[in-house]
C-alpha cells in the first residue's frame, strides 16, 4: 500500500488509495491488459512513467502535474479497446 500523503486533497488521495490497492491485488498481466484496454501502447510508457515520476517527487509537482495528466489521458478519447487476457 501507498503511504498516506497529507499534502495531497483527501478526496483525491482516497483515490489514489483506491486505485493502487486494486492494481496490487492484480497480476501484472492484469495490470497490462487495463493499460491497453484504456488505449496506451508501449510508445506512451515512458510518458506515463514520467508522470508518476514527477507526481511522487515533490507536494509541488504533484499539484503541476495533475494538468499534464489529464492532458495525456484526454488522448486516448475515452474509447475502451478491449483485449483477450
Amino acid at each position: 500500500m501507498l503511504q498516506r500523503r497529507s499534502w495531497v486533497p483527501a478526496r483525491s488521495e482516497d483515490l489514489v488509495q483506491t486505485l493502487a490497492a486494486a492494481a496490487a491485488q492484480r497480476s501484472v498481466d492484469a495490470n497490462d491488459a487495463e493499460i491497453v484496454r484504456l488505449g496506451m501502447e508501449p510508445a506512451h510508457m515512458e510518458e506515463l512513467a514520467g508522470y508518476i515520476a514527477r507526481a511522487l517527487g515533490s507536494e509541488r509537482e504533484a499539484a503541476a502535474v495533475a494538468a499534464d495528466v489529464t492532458g495525456f489521458r484526454r488522448r486516448f478519447g475515452g474509447a475502451l479497446r478491449y483485449v483477450r487476457a
